[in-house]
């Protein structure tokens, strides 16, 4: 790709981040650390319910919008580890309103986080991982199929009621008074 060499996890990956993502000056994602085909891939798999669970929230005859974030990376300013993301977010002229997040921390790999702002709102290591590392056989593909779709469903959970709540307190913070 664009006259680099890359492996297949990290062909997926720079196909799918966001533009300059991968610049040449910065270190790449290390071979052995998932973080980032974590944060796409299960990102991937929770869009479809996350967008429409925002669009539900945008109210009528205002400017809200819904994006959606590419895979980026997150140097943290204060030290520790990079973190991989991929994000969601209603917004309007003022700003965001509210943004939902998954996170894979390389420190903490192979865990992932559903973020609500800064809220925690999901966690965990996907079954298809603690499977291998657990020396499992691995499921056929209906079972695996439903196995990764209960994780899924236990990541967002908890996300709906949380976005509400964030989404109450920015547009009373915002003064939207019933627009």
């Amino acid at each position: 790709m664009e006259d680099r060499a890359f492996c297949r996890r990290h062909a997926r990956l720079f196909g799918s981040a966001g533009a300059g993502e991968f610049q040449i000056e910065q270190s790449l994602p290390d071979l052995d650390n998932r973080s980032p085909s974590l944060a796409d891939y299960v990102g991937d798999a929770l869009e479809p319910r996350v967008l429409q669970f925002l669009w539900s929230l945008c109210l009528p005859g205002t400017n809200d919008q819904v994006a959606s974030e590419p895979l980026r990376v997150v140097h943290p300013t204060s030290g520790g580890t990079r973190r991989w993301d991929r994000s969601w977010k209603i917004y309007d002229h003022t700003g965001v309103i509210v943004q939902v997040t998954v996170e894979a921390d390389e420190s903490r790999d192979p865990d992932v986080d559903l973020k609500v702002g800064r809220n925690i709102v999901g966690q965990g290591v996907p079954p298809w991982i603690a499977r291998r590392r657990q020396g499992l056989p691995a499921l056929g593909a209906a079972a695996d199929a439903e196995e990764r779709e209960r994780f899924y469903a236990y990541l967002w959970q908890a996300a709906p009621a949380q976005i509400v709540v964030e989404v109450e307190q920015s547009r009373n913070a915002i003064g939207y008074l019933g627009r």
